[in-house]
């Protein structure tokens, strides 16, 4: 379990990484779920360069969740 929690960041770091990202990107709302997943996946390459997440596919997954999100709220708008 120690490796796990020395591999992985924790939620206040991701969440500091993610706020980081959020203002890089002009603080403008609507990508929120896409700066976490960045603000992890980044720090978990830092933590752990060699792990099992490669880059394009984090960058589909960050993608499929944006699309799905963006879906969901036009039926909710509508």
């Amino acid at each position: 379990m120690a490796e796990i929690d020395q591999a992985y960041p924790t939620r206040d770091q991701i969440e500091r990484r993610a706020y980081e990202i959020y203002l890089e990107r002009g603080g403008t709302d609507g990508d929120d779920v896409a700066d976490w997943l960045n603000a992890e996946w980044e720090l978990t390459q830092a933590e752990n360069p060699a792990g099992s997440i490669q880059m394009e596919d984090a960058e589909k997954a960050i993608q499929e969740i944006l699309d799905n999100s963006r879906a969901v709220a036009a039926r909710a708008g509508s």
